[in-house]
């Protein structure tokens, strides 16, 4: 009876059957029988079977959830930072469905200081990848420039939104001391949803020329698939590997009007697999 203690049995009925087997042998013990065993290979084979049976157990496990703003609440998961400006976090309506709630985050252009910030921590569900992912909605800039930054960290991976036209375009940024330039890797409507995948894979033993790896979709659709990370120093620079978060940044020039919903952000065991990679490297 003792054996399913972390596989599904109730407390109550492991605490009765430990207390009835206990008193049990103390009566026989006093009674001068010999010890009475609380397991038996009955048991053994009942215990191998359950394990046999089971799902995959991951050691330290702790699960990343999509975040959503359906409660009117911004999460303690997301922290905001109006910079020097009139910047402004809150929850209202989906623009393309009023019966589901979304974060609008704002940030006017400004002549000088700094734009309003949103940061993400990352659940630790385990380590080599970092996930970022959200619906994003643009339906607004204050000019044609860079509208915000989305950084990994301040020294691992960064990309940027600008406005041309009545579309968003979306640019990968890299480091000059990696080697690579900023390019163009996708355009999508403003005034529409649209999803954004971001997946760094840091540099290990098994990257190549230790370079990490990164990866990208739009609306489902993989769209990078390189090794242009950033490092904000330029200088000497290696690809860092501590991941604290996403920060998306707003840019004073252009400001910043977004919708975000079903955000996720978090670091997990998962190795970089070039064999479902569509597109060629960046890198050529």
């Amino acid at each position: 009876y003792g054996v399913p203690i972390s596989l599904g049995i109730h407390e109550g009925d492991v605490n009765a059957a430990s207390l009835c087997c206990s008193m049990y042998r103390s009566i026989c013990s006093c009674l001068g029988y010999a010890e009475v065993p609380i397991f038996t290979e009955a048991d053994g084979k009942m215990f191998v079977n359950i394990l046999v049976n089971s799902e995959p157990i991951t050691k330290n496990e702790i699960k990343a959830e999509t975040i959503d703003f359906e409660d009117d609440t911004i999460p303690t998961s997301v922290s905001f930072n109006k910079g020097t400006g009139d910047a402004t976090a809150t929850v209202e309506a989906d623009p393309k469905d009023s019966s589901n709630r979304v974060l609008n985050f704002t940030s006017p252009a400004l002549s000088s200081g700094s734009g309003g910030t949103l940061t993400f921590t990352p659940a630790t569900a385990g380590s080599g990848c970092y996930i970022f992912e959200s619906r994003m909605y643009v339906y607004d800039a204050d000019g044609a420039n860079y509208m915000f930054q989305l950084q990994f960290d301040k020294t691992l991976y960064m990309i940027a939104l600008h406005r041309s036209g009545n579309n968003v375009v979306i640019r990968e940024n890299s480091s000059a001391a990696s080697g690579y330039k900023e390019r163009n890797v996708a355009t999508v409507p403003m005034n529409e949803w649209f999803t954004l995948r971001v997946e760094y894979y840091s540099a290990d033993a098994d990257s190549e020329d230790g370079k990490p790896f990164i990866k990208i979709w739009v609306n489902g659709e993989l769209v990078v698939s390189d090794s242009q990370w950033y490092y904000n120093s330029h200088i000497n620079a290696d690809p860092g590997t501590n991941f604290t978060g996403v920060v998306l940044r707003s840019m004073r020039a252009a400001g910043t009007y977004i919708y975000l919903d079903d955000c996720y952000c978090a670091q997990e065991t998962k190795s970089y697999d070039p064999s479902d990679d569509t597109i060629s490297d960046a890198r050529g």
